[in-house]
């Protein structure tokens, strides 16, 4: 058995539209309060662009993870990217706004929403280090897993130490064009 929590903020970022958006977690923790529990945090996948802590997938993972032990932070990152006046949307695009299509301005927005998502990704992690003590978690065991674009930002995570490691991309550039209005 586990307890969870919904929707707990662990931060606020600025977006790729110059928004500050909430950062939240859904935390899943074993009733047995024992010390030293490994702390899993798992990541949405979507293209940068779609998915949510919400995710089917991601919730039934987050209750397989905390019945082995584990306290688990299933998270939602910053997404989207940004689109240009002229993009043709390929044949599966929604016109939906509720499932939003990838709209590429560059090849260097993929770059920069992983960066991103990396950022909220490292945050998390420090955040779920410094509530140790609260979560009966141990802060030298962090295991992260995710999927698809979430499995990207494990990675980065896990590998982007310093910031000769940061692709230029995501370094001081000019600003980018205001977002259309559909995607802000």
């Amino acid at each position: 058995t586990y307890d969870s929590t919904l929707n707990i903020s662990y931060g606020t970022a600025i977006d790729y539209a110059g928004n500050s958006v909430p950062l939240t977690l859904d935390l899943y923790k074993p009733h047995n309060n024992y010390c030293n529990r490994p702390i899993m945090i798992l990541v949405h996948g979507g293209a940068w662009v779609a998915g949510t802590k919400n995710d089917v997938d991601l919730v039934a993972m987050s209750k397989f993870f905390v019945q082995r032990g584990y306290v688990v932070a299933n998270i939602n990152y910053r997404l989207g990217n940004h689109k240009t006046n002229n993009y043709t949307k390929y044949a599966f695009c929604s016109e939906s706004l509720a499932s939003p299509c990838a709209y590429v301005a560059d090849s260097a927005e993929v770059i920069r929403a992983n960066y991103r998502g990396m950022q909220d990704l490292k945050g998390v992690i420090r955040y779920m280090k410094n509530r140790h003590g609260m979560d009966s978690s141990d802060y030298k065991n962090v295991f992260l897993a995710g999927e698809s674009a979430g499995g990207f930002l494990c990675l980065s995570a896990a590998f982007v130490n310093d910031s000769t490691e940061v692709h230029p991309s995501c370094k001081a550039i000019a600003d980018a064009v205001v977002a259309d209005a559909d995607m802000s």
